[in-house]
């Protein structure tokens, strides 16, 4: 008993057959269900069928028992089985953790070699970057270590130490002794850095980084030429250059399907709902992103937060509050799971933005200044003109209407200086819902008007509704009627077509007297002929979000089971890593779509 308990101490949990394999014994369930009978410190896993795991205080225990009975060359020589073992059952991860413990770099670096990179997308960062700073403490490291280390940094959304890992990778070779990336994955390496420079600002170097991935591929990896179109077409449709952008990711549509690489197929048909959501078709962009949702998809990674942050988005734009709240609760929850700073910053934003919408001002400014101190750390400066044009929108709905007048001039001064246009039109738009609600009505006309015509050069059905809306009320309140019923009339067209009803009882409510107005002409929406105060409140519109904390059910001696409403659990096969499988720019006032890289 004594020899079993040392020797299945170094697992966190305990699989029988695995066990068997690394002691020798095959009396390995007869002992385990002694050791429960007797309450020994020892529960099986409710979620994970024949497993077990021992009190967390007791493992601990006897791991210190361990090392003084067999000394420290036993102990490795323990870990160093349950690597292998792990390794043979393509358990990677665990596998990596255990050669880290036998201390032996060999395996560390083969295993990194070979699977860092889809243990990377598969969201095992934790474990990948615990190999590399292991390697990096004895040698340095090297292109392979770089590499992962730029990726897992990349994942996290720290972009700018991304930036430095994949530099330092790309210049192996450089210097003697120093061995050099092969063809395919310097050409991975590229593609890595430049969605990171995409992410950092720089354009410009980022389109030429993948341009040169793309011809460094060469014909024979399919795969890897799926996922360099995919950040090339993300790059393209930063730059506004949709129809580009559509054709690359049809591309890689094609070169995923025939690597056979199911999630990157489906991760890029999400991406094909981008040029639909910053184009304003929300319910075409909504489909291609619940792509990433169903039930074709078990796993719950990076991509997968990224999907349920843009459905959330729509949602919130089209008044659907609670399901918005849900949707942000997914995506808080693999923020969490994968440790996903840049996510989280995202979705902190767009929690802030729900919460605003639905009357909790006080909760939008604590996730707005969570999100700006995120945004901080991380480096994301040039985001935070978006949130701080978010946090103008709040101080008008607090009165606060200087302070607003000031943060929107701020960020039109900042988004022209920076060649923005579509960033300049949407502070443009802030500003004159501020003088609006401010009765700064002749004020107001100036920069929505400017606004409409930069959002209509633009293509941006959505943003051109509510300053054509905008616009009509300003009119209307100055009495020019004329005017206001162009504007109006224009802004019901683009209801009509994409069903923009939400935004349009918005603007609706500010204003009884516009309300009927609208009702007057033609395309207004029904719903516009029933009084604000007598239609019912939309379901979660109050306090859709719940408080701060993580919304987590923890078994003691068992995973992590994520739940947020009675009998809607993740299952446990989300978060695992298969064999490995393989991340969007500004859209609307509710923030920026994600892309999946």
């Amino acid at each position: 008993m004594r020899d079993f308990l040392l020797g299945s101490a170094p697992p966190a949990v305990i699989d029988p057959d695995l066990c068997a394999e690394v002691l020798g014994r095959k009396d390995i369930g007869e002992v385990l269900a002694a050791l429960v009978k007797r309450s020994l410190f020892l529960s099986p896993l409710e979620s994970r069928g024949e497993y077990y795991a021992y009190d967390p205080l007791f493992r601990d225990f006897l791991k210190r028992k361990l090392r003084g009975d067999r000394g420290v060359a036993g102990t490795r020589d323990l870990d160093l089985r349950y690597g292998k073992a792990f390794a043979r059952r393509g358990d990677f991860a665990q596998a990596l953790a255990h050669f880290i413990a036998a201390d032996d770099p060999g395996r560390v670096l083969g295993l990194l070699e070979r699977h860092g990179r889809s243990l990377l997308r598969a969201g095992m960062i934790g474990p990948v970057r615990e190999g590399a700073h292991f390697l990096e403490t004895l040698d340095g490291g090297g292109p392979v270590v770089d590499d992962l280390l730029g990726e897992a940094c990349r994942l996290a959304g720290d972009y700018a130490a991304a930036v430095g890992h994949f530099e330092r990778a790309l210049q192996s070779g450089d210097s003697p002794g120093t061995p050099a990336l092969p063809g395919l994955d310097r050409a991975g390496t590229l593609q890595g850095l430049a969605y990171s420079l995409l992410k950092t600002g720089d354009a410009a170097h980022a389109a030429r980084l993948a341009e040169e991935a793309l011809r460094m591929a060469g014909p024979d990896d399919p795969g890897l030429l799926a996922r360099i179109l995919n950040t090339l077409s993300i790059i393209r449709y930063r730059e506004n250059r949709l129809r580009e952008a559509i054709e690359g990711w049809q591309e890689a549509l094609a070169r995923a399907r025939q690597a056979g690489d199911h999630h990157v197929t489906l991760m890029i048909a999400h991406n094909l709902g981008l040029p639909h959501a910053v184009a304003g078709d929300l319910l075409r962009a909504a489909e291609c992103f619940r792509i990433l949702t169903g039930p074709d998809n078990p796993r719950l990674g990076p991509e997968e937060g990224a999907a349920y942050l843009n459905l959330a988005r729509i949602a919130t734009l089209r008044g659907e509050h609670a399901q918005a709240a849900a949707h942000l609760g997914d995506a808080r929850e693999i923020a969490h799971k994968w440790r996903l700073q840049s996510l989280t910053a995202d979705v902190l934003e767009a929690e802030g933005i729900l919460l605003r919408e639905t009357g909790d001002l006080q909760g939008a400014s604590g996730r707005f200044a969570q999100a700006r101190a995120l945004l901080t750390e991380l480096g994301l400066l040039d985001l935070l003109d978006r949130l701080t044009e978010e946090e103008a929108i709040l101080a008008a709905r607090r009165g606060e209407t200087e302070l607003a007048e000031r943060l929107a001039a701020a960020v039109i001064a900042s988004r022209r200086a920076a060649g923005d246009a579509e960033g300049t039109a949407s502070a443009l738009q802030a500003l004159g819902e501020i003088r609006l609600r401010a009765s700064r009505h002749e004020a107001a006309l100036a920069p929505l008007e400017e606004a409409a015509g930069l959002f209509e050069t633009l293509g941006r059905s959505y943003q051109l509704c509510l300053a054509h809306l905008f616009f009509a009320l300003a009119c209307h309140r100055l009495d020019r009627r004329e005017r206001a019923g162009r504007a109006a009339s224009a802004a019901l067209e683009l209801s009509a077509r994409f069903d923009y009803v939400a935004a349009v009882l918005r603007v609706a409510d500010l204003d009884d007297g516009f309300r009927r107005f609208l009702a007057t002409l033609s395309g207004s929406p029904s719903d516009l002929r029933v009084p604000a105060a007598e239609q019912a409140a939309p379901a979660g519109a109050v306090s859709p979000i719940p408080p701060e904390g993580a919304d987590l059910y923890v078994r003691l001696l068992g995973p992590i089971e994520v739940s947020r409403t009675p009998g809607r659990v993740i299952p446990a096969s989300a978060w695992k890593t298969a064999t490995a499988p393989p991340r969007i720019g500004s859209w609307t006032r509710c923030g920026k779509t994600r892309g999946c890289r």
